[in-house]
């Protein structure tokens, strides 16, 4: 099985292996892949990274760009649009004057980076506003949609921004191309989770700061061998387990893919609408059309990956967190004429996890509608354990359990399950259609289904 961290997919650095007997089984926007896992029970880790401010002061209108002159053109055939409607074109002339006004209007100093694995706030120093005004105004411009951590260094640093995609290339030929000056001594040492601003790689002897990368210090008490030489202009003040967890991301990991064919891969259309939107949309949508109350900011996913393409997914399950506080859980039941049903439930126990509910989705033909599902599980941690009896006025009917524990992942952890368990997503839909071939040569009732539900969902209130 996979195992995914949303933004909300997110997750640890972690290899979920099944016990012998299991039964059925960065505004900033980042997106950066990782795959936790086994065949049996793979831990898929997808996160995107999304940064979004928030004000700290009273709101104020947005400041004007920079006027700068421009030679009056005579004769010219086209109109001229003035440079303050295209905006300015950052240089090393202009940067910091301009830095020096916009901080003045843009007061901000809280960003939130919401990513796959969950959501990292952070207070930016005000001491150093040039390296404030940067961030907050890149992130206005959007700058950070798309990009990703590209430089993990772990037990070190996780490092983002400069994403080398075409959309980030385009974006940083509008912006500008200029550095920042080192503000190193404002007193800000690089403790555990404090921001900072990496040097330009061009011949650098001053150390000056590239103003579209980041980078987050995960080392543990901190990286003060960085001290001086860059400039720490904020710190993590909720989130710091959501930097561990990216620390621990192998980059070496090439064999998944998101949304693109690979050896495996995880494809948001294979979840929630099924059209390709947003899965953590699709969530938080339906967490606020049923009154569930807590701020969901990190989701996890339990569910086989595509492999060569393809997958069956008899049962997804969403785990849904306010922090690290289990608020809902997400039963997401598929059967083999491409219908789906959601089953959603608030947790009201996170000790003890037990939720039942009438059957309303159309499963098995030779299984009776007029039966209940019974769920029992942990929440998943360092073991995993999913129990469902189904039942009807005489008794069980059905029992499927499932049970893991965590280990450590590693590329080569991933092949060696591959190997050993080629073709699991392949085996399941064979599985069931040889298991129904048998049911019907021993004469049990084919029902007809009544109606067909190609993506429905209801919330319980068991």
């Amino acid at each position: 099985m996979v195992f995914i961290n949303l933004i909300l997919l997110g997750g640890a650095k972690s290899l979920w292996a099944l016990r012998p007997g299991s039964g059925i089984s960065f505004k900033f926007v980042t997106v950066l892949k990782k795959v936790l896992k086994s065949m049996k029970y793979l831990k898929i880790l997808f996160f995107g990274l999304a940064i979004t401010t928030f004000l700290s002061c009273q709101t104020k209108p947005k400041n004007k760009a920079v006027k700068v002159k421009v030679p009056e053109k005579k004769e010219t055939l086209k109109k001229e649009v003035p440079k303050e409607e295209k905006g300015i074109y950052l240089n090393d002339k202009n940067a910091i004057p301009f830095f020096f006004e916009y901080a003045k209007i843009n007061k901000e100093n809280k960003v939130r980076i919401v990513t796959k694995f969950g959501d990292i706030d952070i207070k930016l120093y005000e001491n150093t506003p040039y390296h404030r005004a940067n961030f907050i105004y890149l992130t206005k411009e959007k700058y950070f949609d798309g990009t990703m951590f590209h430089r993990v260094v772990p037990g070190f640093i996780i490092q983002g921004g400069n994403s080398d995609s075409r959309k980030s290339m385009r974006k940083r030929q509008e912006i500008g191309r200029y550095l920042l000056p080192p503000d190193t001594k404002k007193g800000h040492s690089h403790h555990r989770g404090v921001i900072s601003m990496p040097s330009s790689e061009i011949d650098n002897p001053h150390k000056l700061a590239s103003p579209y990368e980041f980078f987050i210090v995960q080392q543990s008490p901190g990286a003060y061998h960085l001290d001086g030489d860059y400039t720490a202009f904020g710190e993590v003040i909720s989130g710091m387990e959501v930097v561990d967890e990216i620390n621990q991301l192998d980059s070496s990991i090439n064999i998944f893919s998101h949304n693109k064919f690979n050896i495996f891969s995880f494809y948001d259309k294979d979840h929630g609408e099924r059209d390709g939107s947003d899965l953590k949309e699709w969530v938080l949508k339906n967490i606020r059309k049923f009154n569930i109350k807590g701020e969901i900011n990190k989701i996890k996913i339990l569910c086989y990956p595509r492999i060569f393409g393809y997958v069956f997914n008899p049962l997804s399950i969403f785990y849904c967190y306010k922090d690290n506080e289990l608020k809902a859980i997400f039963y997401e039941v598929k059967n083999t004429f491409n219908e789906q049903h959601t089953y959603i439930f608030k947790v009201i126990d996170h000790e003890k996890i037990e939720q039942k509910c009438k059957k309303k989705f159309y499963v098995s033909p030779f299984m009776n509608m007029n039966t209940y599902y019974n769920f029992r599980l942990l929440n998943p941690n360092e073991k995993l354990s999913v129990f469902i009896k189904q039942t009807d006025d005489q008794g069980a009917i059905l029992t499927a359990a499932q049970v893991g524990d965590k280990k450590e992942f590693s590329f080569k952890q991933l092949l060696i399950n591959f190997f050993k368990y080629p073709l699991m997503t392949i085996k399941i839909i064979t599985s069931i259609h040889f298991e129904a071939f048998l049911l019907w040569k021993k004469g049990a009732i084919y029902r007809k289904r009544n109606e067909k539900i190609l993506n429905n969902l209801s919330y319980e209130e068991y």
